[in-house]
């Protein structure tokens, strides 16, 4: 319930820069669904997902993302949940099997470790994908005639030099006698 208390005031507003809106004044379909979203938040606290959160306050995902399209309220907390809380939470997670001195876990603290590093220092520990193009945009090629035909020329005399390094052979017969 202590989680819930930090984000009871931004749920007891109807909408942001609208009036607060007490219990006796709400509707009674009102305070259900207040209490759904409370489920929804506790639930997400909890679990971390959406579709845990759902769950909790027996209403589908599509119902959550819709509670935040329409609640600004409820986004803000979900919103800062995902964004920070659960980022913390992740980190923290990471960090401690990263430093943890268990065999058993050291391949998980080396992935973790990498991991870490990663997020904190991209530009000197993340994967580095270097692209360097270099393009000429609206010129056209011309092909000048006289070096196309100088380089003909030095491949024919390439061509003629292996011609002239060539051994030509007869084949032989198989059972080891010539030929007549």
């Amino acid at each position: 319930m202590e989680q819930y208390e930090k984000v009871a005031p931004l749920l007891a507003l109807a909408d942001l820069g609208k009036a607060v809106k007490t219990a006796d004044t709400l509707k009674p379909g009102e305070i259900k669904r207040r209490e759904l979203k409370r489920r929804a938040v506790d639930a997400l606290r909890e679990h971390g997902t959406i579709g845990h959160a759902a769950a909790a306050a027996g209403v589908s995902p599509s119902t959550l993302y819709r509670w935040r399209d329409q609640d600004e309220a409820f986004n803000q907390v979900v919103t800062e949940f995902l964004n920070v809380d659960l980022v913390d939470t992740l980190v923290s997670s990471m960090y401690s099997i990263a430093t943890n001195t268990d065999p058993k876990l050291a391949n998980a603290a080396v992935k973790a470790g990498e991991f870490l590093l990663k997020a904190y220092d991209r530009d000197t520990f993340g994967d580095q994908i270097k692209t360097e193009v270099n393009q000429t945009v609206n010129h056209m090629v011309q092909v000048v005639h006289s070096v196309r035909d100088t380089m003909r020329e030095e491949q024919a005399a390439k061509i003629a030099r292996l011609q002239e390094r060539t051994i030509t052979v007869e084949p032989s017969n198989s059972d080891g006698k010539e030929k007549e």
